[in-house]
């Protein structure tokens, strides 16, 4: 039963990665912005869901406090930066840093508040697949896309400094849609790890 539901699992991020793959084929065909893959794109939406169904998820996950919170904040804050035009927009310039901020703080408390379970957690956490797709994940949207994005790169691929700017948006927002996926797979692991340990009634702590 087991391998059949990791199997499954597999297909349907399979599946994904290819429906994810015609959104970008279709932002692509998209000309009605100046500039392609800019904020109202298809693919910048998809991030947000993305970032929204992680927060989901770890909201439903029972015990591991300490990895959990951390995890909420991290992908809350994410979540909050990419509101960040529409923020400034209907609220006021820089709301969205203010409300970042006001979000950190009030996560930190619960940190803090399981700091001394979360090296336990660690070891436990560490031995799972879900802390390695993860690792992954943030290596390349922190790293990979980056840098893949940077101006004096595509200068050099194109020779020129009037360099294709759809194709470097191109490049930069499809790599971190992909990363925010595989973020996404880790946090469902995650999730799946934690439901699994409780199944089999293993040492965790569960919700008060």
């Amino acid at each position: 039963m087991k391998m059949k539901f990791t199997f499954l699992r597999y297909i349907i991020y399979a599946a994904i990665v290819y429906g994810l793959m015609e959104v970008m084929r279709l932002d692509a065909l998209y000309d009605d912005d100046i500039v392609k893959f800019a904020e109202s794109s298809y693919v910048e939406k998809l991030q947000n869901v993305l970032l929204g169904l992680m927060l989901i998820f770890l909201a439903f996950t029972k015990g591991f406090h300490g990895i959990r919170y951390l995890l909420l904040l991290i992908f809350g804050v994410f979540l909050i930066r990419e509101q960040d035009a529409f923020l400034d927009s209907t609220i006021g310039e820089h709301s969205w840093k203010m409300i970042s901020i006001t979000y950190t703080i009030l996560l930190s408390y619960f940190i803090y508040k399981h700091r001394k379970s979360i090296l336990t957690e660690l070891e436990k956490f560490i031995s799972s697949a879900s802390s390695g797709i993860l690792f992954l994940g943030f290596t390349t949207l922190l790293i990979f896309s980056r840098m893949f994005g940077r101006k004096k790169f595509w200068i050099v691929v194109e020779g020129t400094e009037n360099y294709t700017r759809d194709v470097k948006n191109a490049a930069e927002e499809c790599t971190e849609l992909f990363a925010y996926f595989i973020l996404f797979i880790g946090v469902f692991e995650f999730f799946v790890f934690v439901q699994h340990m409780l199944k089999n009634k293993q040492e965790i702590k569960s919700i008060p």
